[in-house]
């Protein structure tokens, strides 16, 4: 996990059991639900010069099931096409943070059986892979969730990336690490867990 510069780690990340992966599923939802009733009724309005509770009500059965065929659309892609999981490379170095996000090939059924990221050996090429870094002097504050492995590196109200640790042990070594970098950025971070 340690290299000279920096941290480096493979870990496996859940997609339907992830809490993280589903409230942002739950906002992306109800955001969708509302934005329809409000479209479908407004566009009641407009073509038909007024509204009756009948017409809010048939807005809000189409959006509810469009939000429930939202959700199922996401499920089977989850399960299906993902088996749940996927893998992340992490490399932590003195510039920045870099992610590489890889489709997994299939395997193991107990893989597909977490809430919370997990340890996984290096997979194999070839994988379809997609690359992402955060420079540190972007990042505005590191948020340590401590209760699912995860640091959430904050760049203005946004998250710039998510930080997914495999087990304890790399979560706090990746924290101090981030906290270290932040700080000699002037950012001067402090270690603690907060939403």
């Amino acid at each position: 996990m340690k290299e000279k510069t920096g941290l480096r780690w493979h870990t496996g990340v859940p997609v339907a059991t992830n809490p993280l992966i589903l409230v942002d599923i739950g906002s992306l939802l109800v955001l969708l639900w509302g934005g329809t009733v409000l479209f479908i009724t407004g566009l009641q309005l407009v073509i038909g010069d007024s509204l009756q509770g009948s017409h809010v009500q048939g807005a809000a059965v189409f959006a509810t099931y469009l939000a429930l065929f939202t959700a199922a659309v996401f499920l089977f892609i989850a399960v299906v096409f993902f088996q749940n999981r996927y893998v992340v490379l992490y490399r932590l170095d003195d510039e920045k943070a870099w992610c590489e996000t890889i489709k997994k090939t299939p395997s193991s059924l107990a893989e597909s059986l977490h809430c919370l990221p997990f340890p996984v050996p290096s997979p194999v090429p070839p994988f379809r892979s997609v690359v992402k870094s955060v420079p540190w002097d972007g990042i505005g504050k590191a948020v340590p969730l401590a209760d699912v492995r995860t640091i959430l590196l904050k760049r203005g109200r946004g998250t710039a990336m998510r930080i997914y640790c495999p087990d304890d042990a790399v979560f706090g070594e990746a924290l101090r690490f981030i906290n270290e970098m932040t700080a000699a950025g002037g950012k001067g971070l402090k270690s603690g867990d907060g939403r």
